[in-house]
């Protein structure tokens, strides 16, 4: 590729905004998330994950196309408008800082399920407990249990 190919440069930049809108879109259902693993949506939340998963995978498709874009030295592309330029520099920085605040929300996000597990797990061992328990009580008192008693004289 040559540093004063337009289209390429062009191609760069439209790369980089459908990077840009794709990990928009990436932060607003880590949004979502967060917000179903508040409420203990789980159908949601399977939902949204799922719509992140084909996100990543769109990201991973357009990370592709851009790397034979980035063996050109930024300094010596060719780039019709600075305005262009300076565009998708702003982009590809906006999405760096996005990525970083959807790293930090999962990470919330892992802290938050860790918690949320430990709390089942306590739950279901309490639960688990105070069957056993109530079946060791009623078992007792089946044993205990006089039966019949037979009060008639021979």
């Amino acid at each position: 590729m040559s540093p004063h190919d337009d289209s390429e440069t062009q191609r760069l930049l439209h790369c980089v905004q459908s990077k840009f809108e794709l990990v928009e879109q990436l932060f607003e259902l880590t949004c979502q998330q967060m917000d179903c693993l508040e409420s203990s949506e789980v159908e949601d939340l399977l939902t949204v994950l799922g719509q992140k998963q084909f996100l990543f995978d769109q990201i991973a498709e357009v990370r592709e196309k851009l790397e034979p874009l980035l063996s050109v030295d930024p300094d010596q592309r060719y780039w019709r408008d600075p305005q262009e330029r300076q565009q998708c520099r702003e982009l590809v920085q906006r999405c760096k800082e996005r990525m970083q605040e959807i790293l930090r929300m999962e990470e919330s996000s892992l802290g938050r399920l860790t918690e949320r597990k430990q709390l089942i797990s306590e739950q279901l061992n309490y639960m688990s407990s105070a069957q056993r328990v109530d079946s060791a009580y009623s078992q007792q008192q089946w044993i205990d249990s006089p039966g019949t008693l037979d009060l008639s004289s021979e």
